[in-house]
């Protein structure tokens, strides 16, 4: 979860963690909603987490601390306003609100409404998504598209094109659904939203994956919105436009073609490391200066 409730009434959610990473590198999305009814829903269900929870005892400052090797921080430049670097919408104010509802996971609850939705759509579905591969949200998806009825545009992140997830974007591609991928060292598209018919909002912490929607704690949040739609809509186009197209390639060549190089940058740290999959060369893993040798226990 990245959820806050204040007094009851003003309830914070969204794809982003509170790193300096996600709110000023990645695509993300934070929302404020104003309502009594949903901070009621999010309060009883961190309530519930609350009894499953362990208590985190601080260290005291009398306490000796482990020894820890401290890696260099990343000398990260602020963010800059050029034409190679997408600049967000800012704040917008949504009043036109008809309708609101949370799904709380593990569960299918909110991913199957999703579906549902997704099925009924009569116009184009447009997704900001970081990470696909469960079974059930892939066909469906290819389903739809080989109906012809809707058209579906999917911006994802790089992680798509590594390891199983790849077997993911190489069938939604060849269903001919219009993908585009996010690719920049230590940036990501960490969004998990879903745009349909011009109406139809979701959003929230929940990959559509397996482990995201029947394991972990997360949110889905849908609203019915016009007004939201549009501002939506209109993100994903901008962040389009700093996308590549995805190409399904042909068995066999598709992961040596689009697997990330994995080298030592000009500013001394690694880049190019895949969410999952292979890695291409762990040679330069072996003698780095940056990454002193230490001892681990396992």
């Amino acid at each position: 979860l990245k959820s806050a409730v204040i007094d009851g009434e003003t309830v914070f959610a969204g794809t982003a963690n509170w790193t300096p990473t996600a709110f000023a590198q990645n695509f993300e999305d934070t929302l404020m909603i104003h309502s009594r009814e949903l901070g009621r829903l999010y309060s009883t269900h961190m309530e519930s987490l609350l009894a499953k929870a362990e208590i985190f005892y601080s260290q005291s400052s009398d306490t000796q601390a482990k020894d820890r090797i401290r890696f260099p921080e990343i000398n990260r430049p602020a963010p800059s306003k050029s034409a190679d670097r997408f600049q967000p919408p800012g704040i917008r104010t949504v009043r036109d609100i008809r309708q609101a509802e949370v799904y709380f996971h593990p569960g299918r609850e909110g991913i199957r409404r999703l579906l549902s939705q997704a099925r009924a759509a009569t116009q184009r579905i447009d997704i900001g998504m970081y990470l696909v591969n469960d079974p059930e949200v892939v066909q469906t998806l290819i389903d739809i598209a080989q109906e012809g009825k809707v058209q579906i545009r999917m911006l994802v992140d790089a992680g798509m094109l590594a390891g199983n997830l790849l077997n993911s974007a190489q069938q939604l591609g060849e269903a001919g659904i219009d993908i585009h991928y996010y690719q920049k060292d230590r940036e990501s598209l960490h969004l998990k939203t879903a745009v349909m018919d011009g109406r139809y909002v979701w959003t929230g912490t929940a990959n559509w994956t397996t482990g995201a929607l029947d394991l972990n704690v997360e949110d889905m949040l849908f609203f019915e919105s016009p007004e939201m739609a549009r501002h939506y809509t209109a993100f994903l186009d901008g962040i389009q436009k700093f996308c590549k197209p995805f190409t399904p390639l042909a068995p066999g060549q598709a992961e040596a073609a689009v697997a990330p190089i994995t080298e030592l940058g000009p500013s001394g740290y690694l880049t190019g490391l895949p969410l999952s999959g292979p890695r291409t060369n762990f040679d330069n893993l072996r003698n780095d200066p940056v990454f002193p040798a230490f001892d681990v226990q396992a």
